[in-house]
């Protein structure tokens, strides 16, 4: 053949994403997304009904209008076997085997890409649930991990007696947790200003003149800073991207952001 490929039809039934081709004789690629009645409502039709499409010749075809030649002409199918694959009773992917030329397709020729069809459903079905598994074991493994961290952790916390020391540890602790790059502990003065301010307790992966400008942040009702944010709401606040944040834009907060090199922030209030 001169070109075999394998997509997969989306939830709308008529969107085929092609995922995998195979072209010989200087065929040109057909990777990407087409709708099945881009190439003849009834190839779609049939399709989805769970029949396999022949056809020898597309420009002798009786049920092909202009248009519809012109789309195979496009990409250069003169002969093709489309093998539907019909899964929970949906249109699920297709298998298609392309001719160039026109192609008297014998029997045994079809049943052995209708073979082929299915045993390529099944390998991929088995590859994504093997990866499915080993992403359950490495999630998990990563979790008990996680687990054992915080153990080790909670111990020496416990045993701690520098003040400075254990703001450290739990800023080690948060970073090593959430495989971050930068953390902070502040704590909040109420006192201060108008509607109190943060002070640094401890922070990682600062270089000293970032760290300078993180020494007090303003925790007041005009304050973007996500810390600020977390404590007046009384919940987990996460920034996926700073730079997005609605009414960050031209703010203090978002330069402070910027020049530590912080593009996403997560934080937790005690």
């Amino acid at each position: 053949a001169d070109r075999v490929m394998y997509g997969e039809v989306r939830e709308d039934g008529d969107t085929v994403r092609v995922l995998s081709e195979h072209c010989g004789n200087e065929m040109p690629s057909v990777m990407g997304e087409y709708r099945l009645a881009s190439f003849g409502e009834d190839l779609a039709t049939r399709l989805r009904s769970g029949r396999t499409v022949v056809l020898d010749d597309v420009h002798a075809s009786s049920t092909l209008g202009a248009a519809f030649r012109e789309a195979y002409d496009h990409q250069q199918v003169r002969a093709h076997v489309t093998v539907p694959l019909v899964k929970a009773g949906r249109l699920a992917a297709v298998l298609s085997v392309h001719q160039a030329t026109p192609r008297l397709w014998a029997g045994d020729e079809i049943a052995l890409i209708e073979e082929t069809a299915e045993r390529t459903w099944a390998a991929i079905a088995r590859a994504r649930a093997e990866a499915a598994v080993r992403e359950s074991e490495a999630r998990l493994e990563a979790e008990l991990e996680d687990a054992t961290l915080l153990q080790s952790i909670s111990a020496e916390l416990v045993h701690e007696e520098s003040e400075e020391t254990l703001y450290d540890k739990i800023v080690a602790a948060a970073v090593a947790i959430m495989r971050s790059q930068y953390a902070v502990l502040q704590r909040l003065h109420p006192e201060r200003g108008s509607g109190g301010e943060l002070e640094l307790l401890a922070a990682h992966g600062f270089t000293p003149q970032n760290k300078a400008a993180w020494t007090w942040i303003d925790a007041g009702p005009a304050s973007l800073s996500c810390g600020a944010q977390a404590l007046r709401n009384g919940a987990r606040i996460t920034v996926p991207d700073v730079e997005r944040a609605p009414g960050m834009d031209g703010s203090t907060d978002l330069e402070r952001y910027r020049r530590t090199g912080i593009h996403a922030v997560q934080s937790t209030p005690l």
